[in-house]
């Protein structure tokens, strides 16, 4: 197995997300399945992901998050899945439109 870092903005995340309930979860341009299909649902809550974007807004490292490479397919395009950070990337992804508030002291 190879591992390659490669840092990806939240911004470059954002573009093309679209949550399409129980189809699933695309990101990155429709690159990235957000939630596939063996993935669990997302489970954290309210507190959780606030969390998550407490720990971003006081640029504390989130911890590393997994992709895989795949081979697209007609069914689903994507060139990555998720393997391990699917919750911290959807409460990502939920805030940053507009899913849910925060508030935050800095």
């Amino acid at each position: 197995m190879n591992v390659t870092y490669a840092p990806v903005t939240v911004r470059e995340l954002k573009e093309g997300y679209q949550d399409f309930g129980d189809a699933g979860v695309v990101a990155l341009q429709g690159r990235l399945d957000a939630r596939p299909p063996y993935q669990r649902e997302f489970v954290y809550s309210e507190a959780q992901q606030v969390e998550v974007i407490d720990t971003v807004l006081m640029g504390a490292p989130l911890g590393l998050v997994f992709w895989a490479v795949r081979e697209p397919s007609p069914e689903n395009p994507a060139e990555f899945e998720i393997l391990d950070g699917q919750q911290r990337t959807l409460s990502l992804m939920r805030f940053v439109n507009n899913g849910f508030s925060v508030k935050y002291g800095g």
